[in-house]
């Protein structure tokens, strides 16, 4: 019973839209609504298409999911023939530098003041007066 209920509403809801009326409301006509409005005009709601359109639109969406199926086919092809070739194949052009060993800096000649625990002051000097 309730099945038979649902299928007759579910047919009954096409009829219902395309026998309701919209109104274009608006000075400019770019409103619409489904109460009449002061200054609408009332236009037909959806008008059913004629069926050579909707089977010329049919066949069209058809051969549109064939040529998108096909240039999925030939990408995944693609990127199937391509694994392994991504950035971690490619050798490198230069060989690896080595690395040299760090060289010992050359000990400061310290004065006997320094030894003997004696900071001397400096005044600060700038790259212009350094001498």
């Amino acid at each position: 019973m309730k099945k038979c209920l649902l299928l007759v509403m579910t047919l009954a809801l096409p009829l219902a839209a395309s026998a309701q009326t919209i109104w274009r409301c608006g000075p400019d006509g770019r409103s619409y609504s489904s109460t009449p409005c002061a200054d609408g005009r009332a236009i037909e709601g959806m008008q059913p298409r004629p069926a050579d359109e909707v089977a010329e639109a049919r066949e069209r969406a058809a051969r549109e999911r064939q040529q998108a199926n096909a240039m999925t086919r030939a990408r995944l092809a693609q990127e199937q023939s391509q694994r392994g070739n991504g950035l971690a194949a490619i050798a490198s052009p230069v060989k690896p530098v080595a690395a040299k060993p760090p060289q010992q800096r050359a000990k400061k000649h310290r004065s006997p003041a320094e030894d003997a625990g004696i900071w001397r002051a400096t005044a600060p000097s700038t790259r212009q007066t350094k001498g």
